[in-house]
């Protein structure tokens, strides 16, 4: 689709220390994190989250969400934004 080989594109990530596989997990995570926090998805559940981000297991999800950033899903969307009052 981009035109060029999967080979080149793994060079071109091999500079950066990552495979293009974790690239795309960490992205996936990043958008999961912020959408966690976010007050207009509070009514999201985790697990829909998780399935818009690309996780198609909750289990998965979580085990690399924790492994990322040392708490779990729930924990972390239970965290106050800096500046906002307890609900």
């Amino acid at each position: 689709m981009m035109g060029i080989s999967s080979r080149y594109l793994q060079d071109l990530f091999h500079s950066e220390r990552k495979t293009v596989s974790e690239w795309i997990w960490l992205r996936r995570l990043e958008k999961a994190r912020r959408d966690l926090l976010d007050p207009l998805l509070s009514r999201e559940s985790i697990t829909q989250i998780a399935l818009a981000c690309g996780f198609c297991d909750l289990a998965h999800f979580s085990r690399r969400f924790k492994a990322a950033y040392a708490m779990s899903p729930r924990e972390y969307r239970h965290l106050q934004p800096p500046g906002a009052s307890p609900a």
